[in-house]
C-alpha cells in the first residue's frame, strides 16, 4: 500500500511536470515504496521468456475478470484449452470498468515514440478492428470501435511548442498518418473547442470502445466457447486445480493468494461523465488537452482521468471532480451548463516503468498485467501473447522484453 508521503500526481504528470512514464517520475517512487520489503522470486524459479514447456497444458485458471483476463480466456478457448476465470469480485469491475476505453496508441496513452512500449501499442491499436469484428461474431454484442480519430490540442503558445515537438518525434519515428493542423482547421471540425486553440494534431488511427460492453463481449464469448466465469471467488494460485495459472486481476496480481511477489503498484484514477447541453454542437472527436482528455459517447461526454497515489482508494472527490471539470470548461467553454450524470474511481496497475508485465514466474505461474491506462487497448495482443505462452511454451518475438527480467 502507499504511504501519506507518497507524492500525489493529476492527469498522468508528477507535481514538477513529468510524465509518468518517465522513467524517472514518481511512479516508479510509488511502486517500489508498495513493493519495498517483499521478498523477490529467484530466477531460478521463473524460466527465461523463451523456455519452451514439454507438455502442452489443457486445464488453465485465470484470475482476474477484467478485459485482459477474459480476452485471454477467449483465445486459449478457441485452441481447446479448458479454461475457469476466477474473480473476488463481480465480473469486469476493476479497471477495465473504470476505463474510458480509449485506443489512443499515439495521442497520449502510448510509450514514448520509438521505444518498446509504443512498438507494442501501436501494433495493438493495428489488431483492434479485425479483433473486435471476431468478438462481436463470437458474442453477438457488437464492439467495433468509434474511428473518427483523436486530437490532441494546444490551448496556448507553450502548449503549441509542446505539441509541435511532440508531432515531430512521433513522425520520425514512422507515424506518417498523424497531422498537424491550424487554428481555423481545428474550429472547423470542432467548432465548440475554445476560441484559444492554437493548434492540434490529429491521429486519424485512433479508435475508442465502451470498455464495460467489451466486458460483457468477452464473458459472453468465452461462456459460448465452453469455458467458465467464476464471479465472487477468491482462489489460492498452489491450490487451484489447473496445469497453468494466469494472473490477470490487475492492480490485485501481487495479492492474490499464493501468488508470487511483483513489482506492480495501484493508480487511482477518477472520471466524470456530463449530458450534453441542449443546442450544443457535440465533440466528434476525443479529445486531449493538457489536463483533460474529453471522450464523446452517445447521450454523454467522459471526462478524465486523474491519476493520484492513494493505494486501493476508489472514493470519488470533490477536489478531483473540480479539476476535471476546470480541465474540461477550458477546452469547452459551453461545458459550463453541462449536467453532471455520473462520476467514478477506479484503480490502474503500474509497474516501475509504465510497460506491461508479461510472462512466466514460475514454470506454472504466467502474469499478464501492468498496461496501466492502456490496459484495453493492449487487449488483443496480450491475448496472443499469453495464449502463444501457456499452449506454444514461448511469447512471439515483439512480446519479449516485457518480462520480470528487465527489473533485474
Amino acid at each position: 500500500m502507499c504511504t501519506g508521503t507518497t507524492p500525489r500526481t493529476s492527469f498522468g504528470r508528477t507535481e514538477g511536470g513529468q510524465s509518468l512514464f518517465s522513467p524517472s517520475s514518481v511512479l516508479q517512487r510509488h511502486v517500489r515504496g508498495v513493493v519495498r520489503g517483499a521478498t523477490p522470486v529467484p530466477r531460478t524459479q521463473w524460466p527465461a521468456q523463451i523456455a519452451r514447456m514439454t507438455v502442452s497444458p489443457r486445464r488453465v485458471a485465470i484470475v482476474g475478470a477484467g478485459a485482459i483476463g477474459l480476452s485471454i480466456a477467449w483465445r486459449l478457448l478457441q485452441r481447446g484449452a479448458r479454461v475457469t476465470v476466477y474473480d473476488r469480485g463481480p465480473l469486469g469491475r476493476g479497471a477495465s470498468w473504470a476505463s474510458a476505453g480509449l485506443l489512443a496508441a499515439t495521442a497520449g496513452h502510448g510509450g514514448p515514440a520509438g521505444t518498446p512500449l509504443d512498438a507494442l501499442c501501436r501494433r495493438a491499436l493495428g489488431r483492434w478492428d479485425a479483433f473486435a469484428r471476431e468478438l462481436t461474431d463470437a458474442a453477438g454484442i457488437d464492439v467495433v470501435p468509434r474511428s473518427e480519430g483523436t486530437l490532441v490540442v494546444a490551448l496556448d503558445a507553450a502548449e503549441a511548442e509542446r505539441l509541435g515537438t511532440a508531432y515531430e518525434a512521433w513522425r520520425a519515428a514512422g507515424d506518417d498518418a498523424q497531422r498537424w493542423l491550424a487554428r481555423d482547421v481545428v474550429a472547423r471540425l470542432e467548432p465548440a473547442l475554445a476560441g484559444t486553440v492554437v493548434a492540434a494534431r490529429l491521429c486519424p488511427n485512433d479508435r475508442q470502445v465502451d470498455a464495460r460492453r467489451l466486458v460483457a463481449a468477452l464473458a459472453e464469448a468465452v461462456r459460448r466457447a465452453g469455458g467458465a466465469v467464476r464471479e465472487h471467488t477468491e482462489v489460492d494460485v498452489e491450490r487451484v486445480d489447473a496445469d497453468v495459472v494466469v494472473l490477470a486481476a490487475g492492480a490485485w496480481s501481487g495479492s492474490v493468494p499464493g501468488a508470487p511477489s511483483i513489482p506492480i503498484a495501484p493508480l487511482k484514477g477518477q472520471m466524470v461523465a456530463l449530458r450534453p447541453t441542449p443546442g450544443v454542437t457535440p465533440l466528434r472527436h476525443v479529445v486531449f488537452t493538457r489536463d483533460v482528455y474529453l471522450v464523446p459517447r452517445p447521450g454523454r461526454l467522459l471526462v478524465g482521468a486523474t491519476s493520484e497515489a492513494r493505494g486501493f482508494d476508489t472514493t470519488v472527490t470533490a477536489g478531483s471532480v473540480r479539476l476535471l471539470l476546470d480541465g474540461a470548461r477550458r477546452a469547452v467553454p459551453t461545458l459550463d451548463d453541462a449536467p453532471l450524470d455520473d462520476a467514478w474511481a477506479g484503480v490502474r496497475p503500474m509497474t516501475l516503468d509504465g510497460a506491461p508485465l508479461l510472462g512466466r514466474l514460475t514454470e506454472r505461474i504466467v502474469v499478464a498485467t501492468g498496461h496501466g491506462r492502456n490496459g484495453i487497448l493492449l487487449t488483443p495482443v496480450t491475448a496472443e501473447a499469453i495464449t502463444a505462452l501457456v499452449l506454444d511454451g514461448a511469447l512471439p518475438s515483439w512480446a519479449l522484453g516485457f518480462g520480470m527480467e528487465r527489473f533485474g
